[in-house]
């Protein structure tokens, strides 16, 4: 429940503090980055989000990083958000991954040089993800109950206090710090102002507000993201999406023919390494077998 009674008859309203962690830290985004970026996905919590900054007041603009590997559905909802969030005044970009070169950054060119990401090895986020912010204060979806990870490791991250990795919270000495995560080599601020929300509170709000939200959850998607992310079973999805299956295995060829230049007697096929991957990908038995899969 987005609100709930205490022992002391008081009211607590998760909408409320969201709203008033935003409004927090909006003098701090607005003085070192000229305010906030809110980083879009096309998800259920990046619609939270975007509505929570908005109602907030705060300076900002809102972001999506573009990995080209999106469900067409997420595409249109991106799109029409787009129009929506610069018709109220705010500036709304889709930022293209590039190396230093200048060059854009595809999935396709990541797996020919690297392979198939896997849960132990998602370098397609870091690159396609992370690799567009940046010299910024970004506000996130972030949620505890979205990673088992995240939930088991709570306490960790309320009094260790860690810069790289901690969420700073009501525990911590600096008041600069709450609620947030600074990576100093990004040069990077993250506010997460649902962190402590659950799956049910998400829709609840949205609901509430009559959000607009990715058709791809009306047909059964838990989560939306990249076709084919190793962080969910992605054999199904790329039955269904037979174009984007084919774009993966010519890359997988490609990076197959390099390792059997570099290392005498591979004789693996594009075919085998994607069934594995669809297969396997991310489980222990997976990781186990990588080697002797390619």
């Amino acid at each position: 429940m987005l609100r709930e009674r205490q022992l002391d008859g008081t009211i607590y309203d998760k909408t409320a503090v969201a709203i008033d962690r935003i409004k927090t830290m909006a003098p701090i985004a607005e003085r070192i980055y000229g305010g906030y970026t809110v980083m879009v996905s096309g998800g259920k919590d990046s619609s939270v989000i975007t509505d929570l900054a908005i109602r907030a007041g705060v300076k900002c603009k809102f972001e999506v990083s573009w990995t080209g590997l999106e469900y067409p559905q997420t595409v249109y909802f991106l799109r029409s958000e787009k129009k929506r969030i610069k018709d109220r005044g705010y500036l709304f970009e889709f930022i293209i991954p590039r190396d230093k070169d200048g060059k854009q950054i595809t999935m396709w060119k990541l797996v020919e040089k690297r392979g198939f990401p896997t849960r132990n090895m998602r370098f397609c986020c870091q690159e396609l993800k992370e690799n567009t912010s940046g010299n910024c204060y970004s506000v996130l979806g972030v949620r505890w109950a979205e990673s088992v990870r995240r939930k088991n490791t709570r306490r960790l991250h309320e009094e260790k206090g860690r810069l790289h990795s901690a969420f700073m919270t009501n525990s911590d000495n600096e008041a600069i710090r709450r609620w947030s995560e600074n990576c100093m080599k990004k040069n990077e601020f993250v506010l997460n102002p649902i962190i402590e929300w659950s799956d049910d509170e998400v829709w609840e709000y949205i609901r509430e507000n009559r959000l607009p939200y990715n058709p791809l959850y009306d047909n059964g998607h838990k989560r939306v993201g990249c076709i084919g992310c190793p962080m969910r079973a992605n054999k199904k999805e790329l039955e269904q999406n037979p174009r984007y299956a084919a774009l993966y295995k010519k890359a997988a060829g490609r990076f197959l023919e390099t390792k059997a230049r570099k290392r005498e007697g591979n004789k693996k096929d594009a075919e085998s390494y994607f069934r594995w991957w669809v297969n396997f990908c991310g489980g222990a038995k997976g990781e186990a077998y990588y080697d002797e899969y390619i």
